[in-house]
């Protein structure tokens, strides 16, 4: 795991980073944004998981250069299972902790963030996502913490514009995406080595 870097210039560089990465592709990746959400309600939140790892792929090979479209989306079935256990487990905690005075589904929702990008970037399964992304959050939690609040603005923001989510959601989801990928150095490995 990464060494914890300063927080303003951990958030300035994904900052900077996330919008150089969504000037390569803005109309895809808005595009993909739009079928995540979509199939998202259309399924009412079964597919949402996977689509959502599949975005990440997409974001991760936008970063690299490569050139993307809408099917990459629909590339991760391999994590089906994986996706579906931790959202599952993470809206149920959130719920819970909701009801539990707010805090703790808030600290549920903190700790549980990195946990398709997890499954994304390791091909790990839905369990071990959540451990994983409870360590990353636990060693870089200031980091983690303003990222998360700089995003939160940012769809506020957006949700306040017309049409503004279609630029706020998808460089949100840059930012945790590259910001996953900074703080836990992840690289994924074989599609073969995945676990459930």
């Amino acid at each position: 795991m990464a060494a914890p870097e300063a927080f303003d210039d951990f958030v300035v560089s994904i900052g900077r980073d996330t919008w150089d990465t969504f000037r390569r592709e803005p109309l895809m990746l808005v595009l993909a944004w739009l079928v995540v959400v979509a199939v998202s309600i259309v399924s009412l939140g079964l597919l949402a998981g996977v689509v959502s790892v599949g975005y990440i792929d997409m974001i991760r090979q936008t970063q690299r250069g490569e050139p993307v479209a809408l099917g990459v989306l629909f590339s991760r079935f391999d994590t089906l299972v994986s996706s579906a256990v931790a959202a599952i487990l993470v809206f149920l905690g959130v719920m819970i902790g909701m009801f539990l005075l707010v805090l703790p589904g808030l600290l549920v929702a903190l700790f549980a963030c990195f946990s398709l990008h997890a499954i994304a970037f390791e091909n790990v399964g839905g369990i071990e996502a959540l451990q994983r992304s409870y360590a990353v959050v636990k060693a870089n939690f200031l980091n983690v913490l303003v990222l998360l609040l700089a995003v939160s603005v940012a769809q506020a923001v957006g949700g306040m514009v017309v049409f503004g989510v279609l630029l706020t959601g998808p460089l949100s989801l840059i930012a945790l995406t590259l910001g996953y990928e900074r703080l836990a150095g992840g690289s994924a490995p074989a599609p073969d080595t995945m676990t459930i």
